[in-house]
């Protein structure tokens, strides 16, 4: 059991780093490329620390070919930064990875939300636009419900 343990631990070492590795640069404290395709199916371009994302940088997923382009930290989208994928445009604020702050998502149909974020839902004042740019909601929101004016 041991040495089918050992040998399972071995073969994924050897997989990840072959598919999973620097390509250009620096990846560890600097600016570099990481690919991850397809181990995780992802190719990253920017600033490092410490072996992180870490300052401006862009990743794309070949899975879908959503992008994120903007300020990292620690590994996660923090600060400023725009996510595109086929079903919505996030502009706007992150930490620690999720839509906070505030920011502006334009969903596929047209849609439009603009406002505060909060743990990626609408939390605080916000407006909701239809497809048209009428305004359907404006006012309070909590955790993605309406509250009201």
């Amino acid at each position: 059991m041991i040495k089918f343990f050992f040998l399972l631990i071995t073969v994924f070492w050897v997989f990840s780093s072959i598919h999973s590795k620097c390509i250009v640069g620096d990846c560890e404290n600097g600016y570099g490329e990481w690919e991850a395709i397809p181990y995780d199916g992802y190719k990253y371009s920017g600033e490092w620390k410490d072996r992180n994302k870490h300052g401006k940088g862009t990743l794309i997923y070949s899975t879908d070919g959503s992008r994120y382009i903007g300020e990292w930290e620690n590994g996660n989208r923090h600060g400023k930064g725009t996510y595109t994928s086929s079903e919505a445009k996030y502009i706007g604020e992150w930490k620690n990875d999720s839509r906070y702050g505030k920011g502006i998502l334009i969903y596929k149909s047209g849609t439009k939300y603009v406002g505060d974020f909060k743990n990626d839902d609408y939390d605080g004042y916000g407006i909701l636009y239809a497809p048209n740019g009428s305004i359907k909601q404006k006012g309070r929101w909590k955790k993605g419900k309406f509250l009201g004016k």
